[in-house]
């Protein structure tokens, strides 16, 4: 084939810089070379990747080809549950290089397993029972209808001691320093003329202390029995005692002063009760001055004569006591 400059009716649409190939055959496949001739392309050399390697693995091949991660030494698995966690090992580009399971721990600060202090609890793990410590108090039941509960409390609510104290009316009512009140809940019957304390009617007195008693007392007698009574004071106490009370041998009721201001409370007053199978009543007063003894005031009663039939004094009968000094 030769190079030559022609120019024909049908090659009007070319430049008139270029000329036609004589002889040329060629097509979309060929290319002209520098000497002149024809060659087919390839598709080898630079033309496109080929496989890959490292952390991604794809090939060798051309055109659309598969890539996946390398492995990186791990075994495939679930790894942790309720009771073992992973220990992971990761390289800088974050993939996993190894990976155990270890068993999860309570000790070393994971948990409580103690408590003191105000809680008590353990030493243990899991569940545990807990419990307030104590405070140095006395377990029991403090107070009643004559003492109070005195207590000590602290920051936290705690009671840290606590004792008992008797009431008192101090600045209630007047000068009204404390009150006693005593009810009979039983009838007490007596044969004989020994005045003795009764089982029911009494209550405590301290010492250098003054008393206003009153006694409402709900009696059965006899005849000719009478009925004799007195308080019984701590030693040394004094003070009057007066009561109305009945006639031996009439209902009629008479004022009875017993003793002075300076008498000691040594002797039994006599009071006569008419036969009868219903209670008569007999209101009694005193004043007690106690000095250095303390004590008790009881009322002290018996027949006036010794008879077979017994004189009662009745349930409901009651003694109260005013303290004003």
């Amino acid at each position: 084939m030769s190079l030559k400059s022609t120019k024909t009716p049908d090659d009007s649409t070319l430049s008139p810089d270029v000329t036609k190939l004589s002889g040329f055959t060629g097509s979309t496949t060929t290319f002209l070379r520098g000497d002149g001739s024809f060659a087919t392309p390839t598709t080898g050399g630079t033309t496109g990747i080929t496989q890959l390697t490292g952390d991604v693995l794809a090939g060798p091949g051309s055109g659309s080809v598969v890539a996946t991660l390398a492995t990186t030494g791990v075994t495939t698995g679930t790894y942790g549950s309720s009771t073992e966690v992973p220990i992971v090992s990761v390289n800088a580009k974050g993939l996993v290089t190894t990976i155990s399971t270890v068993a999860i721990s309570t000790s070393g600060g994971s948990g409580i397993t103690e408590l003191t202090g105000d809680v008590l609890a353990g030493p243990g793990s899991g569940s545990q029972a807990a419990t307030l410590a104590t405070t140095g108090v006395a377990a029991g039941n403090y107070g009643s209808s004559t003492i109070v509960p005195v207590i000590d409390v602290d920051a936290k609510g705690r009671i840290t001691t606590i004792s008992t104290a008797a009431i008192s009316g101090s600045g209630s009512i007047g000068n009204l320093l404390d009150y006693k009140a005593v009810a009979k809940t039983t009838n007490t019957g007596r044969v004989n003329s020994t005045v003795s304390n009764d089982p029911e009617l009494f209550f405590a007195v301290g010492a250098n202390q003054t008393w206003l008693v009153d006694f409402t007392l709900f009696l059965i007698g006899v005849t000719n029995a009478d009925f004799q009574y007195q308080l019984s004071v701590p030693a040394g106490a004094t003070g009057i005692l007066t009561g109305l009370r009945l006639n031996a041998a009439a209902s009629t009721i008479l004022d009875s002063v017993g003793f002075s201001a300076t008498t000691n409370f040594t002797s039994s007053r006599l009071s006569g009760v008419v036969a009868t199978t219903a209670p008569i009543m007999m209101l009694g007063k005193a004043t007690v001055v106690t000095l250095a003894t303390t004590g008790t005031v009881a009322l002290a009663w018996a027949q006036g004569t010794t008879q077979v039939t017994g004189s009662t004094i009745m349930a409901t009968s009651y003694i109260e006591a005013r303290r004003i000094v």
